[in-house]
């Protein structure tokens, strides 16, 4: 099956190693945007005993937070 991704990453070496990543299990990346230079950061910390996980999801200012409608073909 056929499948791509469709995104923007930052237009720096980090954008670039994540389409790489994307490339190296099959997926198409012909979608992929490049601008500005911040790419969205996921933390999980993960809970102990009574302390439950959290999840901290950076993504003001990212390339993809960005991302106009226009861009996309």
């Amino acid at each position: 099956m056929k499948a791509a991704h469709v995104t923007r990453f930052p237009d720096n070496a980090l954008g670039k190693a994540a389409t790489q990543f994307l490339r190296k299990y099959w997926l198409s990346t012909i979608n992929v945007i490049y601008g500005d230079n911040m790419l969205g950061k996921y933390f999980l910390q993960k809970g102990a005993v009574h302390r439950s996980s959290e999840v901290i999801y950076e993504r003001e200012g990212s390339a993809f937070s960005l991302i106009k409608p226009e861009m996309v073909n």
